[in-house]
């Protein structure tokens, strides 16, 4: 399922207010939101919060270390998220995080905070380098985006260079850059070469693409070719290259990580883990769902990047 909360606030609400975890430097006001929802949440109507919970069991077990793990979104509230126990549990209490593919949470200060607090031996992040999301928000990395993917294809269509990604690039760019974020410490970086799909499921992907997205492709793709001054007649090919572009993004977001940590592990274990955790399921198979899921959220996205980029017209949508 895909959250419009998660999309729609949570990721994209980049502007920081002042941390409140550590008490240095800012954060996003998206990782602020989500953690002041994850704080208070109880076991049951009069259960305990998770941090009143873990202070009872310390008392009885006051050897035991914490770890807080997340991904894509859940990896940025990780690193908010342990701040707060570090800072609310018992001072000799280990806290380690645990980022799978997470943005940046917090500015500069924020970051050197964290490590401080929790330990760099406590802070663990793993990216895919051709996982978009973890580039999120620092300047020079989410420069990267339009260059991401300039030697792959999607579904035997070529996915570089295209002046909608590097528009919706700036878009980016713009509403994060008063942030001043930094990512944290030595991420773990690691590839997954891009998946080869079949043409019968390439077929699927397009019929879908195409039908959900059919609106979007006659006016918010429209609106950025024309404000990036490329031939108004091909808006509907740039658009869908950008399609594919995201949908290779996606899988690079989610599958990738489970073929990196599970391939080598017994028969039956990636199942078994897909079967007791929640989390993002991307597949191709279920590209109509996802589609019908994602166009309203598409929608707003592409016309805020739309009125932004008219406000704030780029030079030009040349990926440099």
């Amino acid at each position: 399922m895909i959250s419009p909360f998660d999309w729609l606030h949570e990721d994209l609400m980049v502007n920081t207010v002042p941390d409140s975890t550590l008490g240095k430097g800012n954060i996003s006001k998206g990782a602020d939101l989500g953690w002041s929802i994850l704080r208070k949440l109880k076991n049951g109507p009069h259960g305990a919060t998770l941090i009143d919970y873990l202070a009872d069991e310390l008392t009885s077990n006051p050897d035991a270390s914490i770890s807080v793990a997340g991904h894509s979104m859940g990896g940025a509230l990780t690193q908010v998220f342990s701040a707060y126990l570090k800072r609310g549990l018992p001072s000799n209490t280990p806290v380690e995080a645990w980022v799978f593919a997470g943005p940046t949470a917090g500015d500069a200060t924020y970051a050197d905070a964290l490590t401080t607090t929790l330990g760099a031996d406590n802070y663990h992040a793993y990216i895919n380098s051709l996982d978009m999301v973890p580039h999120l928000w620092e300047p020079d990395s989410l420069a990267k985006m339009c260059s991401l993917y300039e030697k792959e294809s999607f579904c035997h269509w070529p996915i570089g260079e295209n002046p909608i990604i590097t528009a919706l690039q700036f878009y980016l760019q713009g509403i994060s850059k008063a942030g001043d974020y930094k990512i944290l410490g030595q991420p773990h970086s690691f590839v997954v070469p891009a998946t080869k799909q079949s043409l019968s499921t390439c077929s699927e992907f397009y019929a879908a693409i195409l039908a959900a997205y059919k609106e979007e492709l006659n006016t918010g793709f429209a609106t950025l070719t024309n404000i990036c001054d490329a031939p108004f007649k091909e808006y509907e090919e740039l658009g869908l290259q950008a399609m594919l572009f995201l949908a290779e993004m996606g899988i690079q977001h989610t599958t990738s990580y489970t073929t990196y940590f599970f391939d080598d592990q017994p028969n039956g274990f990636a199942e078994a883990v897909a079967r007791y955790t929640s989390g993002p399921k991307f597949a191709i198979g279920s590209a109509s769902e996802n589609a019908a899921e994602g166009i309203d959220i598409f929608k707003y996205f592409l016309e805020n990047a739309g009125d932004y980029l008219v406000s704030n017209p780029p030079q030009n949508c040349n990926c440099n």
